[in-house]
């Protein structure tokens, strides 16, 4: 499908816009926008021009296929996007306070300077900023248990930070750094390998703000517990506050390469 318009705007409304080979965007022209109140477009392969998908929309990259994204104009998201196979990139700026699922493969934006919305990477997933810094907003929230790639970049987190799937690890390779108002979310769920959350940081981890704890899985907890819940390259800082589930004491260990807490 090959959309062409000099003037143009062409607008998926309640319905599905389902594209079995490719969708050519013609670079230069027009803009394609996915409308709220339920509006769906699903695409195997997509180039060119711009896109944006309002609140309550959804656009889909499903499995299967070799994806490869160039759009010269903007990709604005206030709804969901799903990314399930093949790879995704984004040489034009995205923006996106919606959710963002990267369900598959890898998903590389080069222009993603700030999250805003929800970003979830998924198991065996890969979200890849190609060396460029990446700030989860005050708004924002990033979670999964796959790989936030950021190559020498560094991920400035003043949002939520929440590794794992109930529970899980999430993968950061590049820096990460916590601001004052950031908030590190971990679940513990017991000692055991997956039983709790961890960050996994390739680079320099710098701590700050705020480390918030939860029990899950029916887990009482045992004095004596230890839970190593950042693992980096270089480890710095220390987190300001530590919120910890009422009637239950963990303090905090600081070692050069990982942080964990203990069940008192």
């Amino acid at each position: 499908l090959r959309l062409e318009d000099t003037n143009g705007q062409w607008t998926v409304g309640s319905g599905t816009l389902r594209v079995g080979s490719s969708l050519q965007l013609v670079q230069g022209f027009g803009m394609l926008t996915v409308n709220p109140g339920g509006g769906t477009l699903e695409i195997v392969e997509i180039s060119g021009g711009g896109l944006s998908a309002a609140v309550g929309s959804t656009v889909a990259f499903p499995a299967g296929g070799n994806i490869d994204s160039t759009f010269s104009g903007a990709y604005t998201s206030a709804g969901t996007i799903n990314f399930t196979g093949g790879r995704v990139s984004f040489n034009g700026p995205l923006t996106s306070t919606g959710t963002l699922n990267v369900n598959g493969n890898t998903v590389t934006a080069r222009a993603f300077p700030i999250n805003a919305g929800t970003l979830n990477i998924a198991s065996g997933a890969t979200f890849s900023t190609d060396n460029h810094d990446l700030t989860n907003a005050a708004t924002g929230r990033i979670q999964g248990a796959g790989t936030l790639a950021l190559g020498t970049g560094t991920l400035t987190n003043l949002g939520i930070v929440a590794p794992g799937n109930s529970p899980g690890t999430l993968a950061i390779g590049g820096n990460f750094h916590q601001g004052a108002g950031g908030r590190f979310a971990a679940e513990l769920g017991g000692t055991g390998a997956g039983q709790f959350d961890v960050l996994d940081v390739s680079g320099t981890a710098s701590l700050g703000g705020t480390l918030e704890l939860s029990l899950v899985d029916n887990y009482l907890g045992t004095v004596g517990d230890r839970f190593n819940l950042i693992h980096a390259g270089v480890l710095t800082g220390s987190f300001a506050a530590i919120q910890v589930p009422g009637g239950y004491a963990l303090s905090p260990t600081y070692l050069p390469t990982i942080m964990s807490v203990n069940m008192d």
